[in-house]
Order: C-alpha cells, then structure tokens, then sequence
C-alpha cells in the first residue's frame, strides 16, 4: 500500500465491497456480536433508536443545535427506559435529531474533506497519513454506537484535529520560495 498510496480509493472501495458481500451472504456482523455473548439490539440502542426516529423532529433542520434532550421528550425517554438515555447512542442519529439533514449533510462533507486530506498526506507522508487515516475510521466507527459528534468529546476534538490539513513546519520551509539576492 505504501507504494501505491493513489490507490488507497480503491482499496477502500475493494474493503467495503467485500464486506458488504460477505454480510449478505453470510451475515458476519450478527455471527461477530452473538458470538460475544450480545444481542442484536445492541443491548437496546436500536429500540431507542426506533423511538427517536418517531420523535416527530424536523427532518430538514431538526430540534436547533444540543437541544432535542431537553424538556418533554427527555421526560418521556427516561420513563419508558430505565437507564435514562442522555444520548442517541449513535454519533449519525444525534446529528440528525439535532441538525436534521443539513447537519447530516455538513457532517459527511467534513468526513470527505477530511479523507481527501488524508489521502493527499498519505502521498508525501505516509506514516503521518496512516496515523490520520487510522484515526479517521476510529472515529466513524466509534460513532455507530455511541454520539461523538457533539460538544466536548475527546473524540470529536481529535476528529477535528485529523479533519485539519496543517502543513508540518519542515514541508512549509521546503515549499517556500528562497529569496533571491539581487548581486
């Protein structure tokens, strides 16, 4: 890979593909979680989520910025569930309820910004790159189960960070322009 890193497109592609034939055929994910001892509700998120979706928030804009937990709805969810979410407990739901879909869609820009930057670091630095290219799928990954995409989160913070395309002080002095003596 390090060889040919203006392939890495496809070799993301080529991952997704195969992961995705293999779920079809052979259901890996609920083979994986069962296989540890889980269910397939992931210890209930996906019945909160079900819940959440029927909320009736905006779907353009959602509920403003922090504030679908507030009030009502944070009242009914904590009757219904005894262990009281204070969360989505997915990093792509909380964005929608929320920002609704213009804060899905801003969300997904930054994620493909911040691959191109990624992919581009990759290029010149590799181990930079791979260091930001691993962090970036920690993130999304992370964000399945549990909300990251929100205020003070450290993994947020760091998505930020990756998300940063900042040159290093050595390539910044390499792409400057010596000065030319007029002698």
């Amino acid at each position: 890979i390090k060889r040919n890193v203006r392939y890495i497109g496809f070799y993301v592609f080529s991952t997704i593909s195969i992961f995705l034939i293999l779920q079809l055929s052979f259901d890996i994910i609920a083979t994986t979680i069962t296989s540890l001892g889980r269910d397939m509700t992931m210890t209930g998120r996906t019945d909160l989520w079900k819940e959440l979706i029927n909320m009736g928030t905006n779907p353009l804009i959602g509920t403003g910025y922090n504030s679908f937990w507030l009030g009502d709805r944070l009242t009914k969810l904590w009757e219904k569930y005894w262990w009281q979410p204070n969360q989505a407990h997915n990093g792509y739901w909380e964005t929608y309820l929320n920002l609704g879909w213009i804060g899905l869609f801003l969300l997904m820009g930054i994620i493909f910004s911040s691959y191109r930057n990624i992919r581009r670091t990759l290029m010149f630095d590799f181990d930079y790159g791979s260091f930001r290219l691993a962090f970036l799928v920690i993130v999304l990954v992370y964000n399945i189960t549990e909300a990251a995409f929100k205020g003070l989160h450290l993994l947020w913070f760091i998505f930020l960070l990756i998300a940063m395309d900042v040159p290093r002080i050595s390539q910044f002095h390499e792409q400057t322009p010596k000065a030319v003596s007029n002698n």
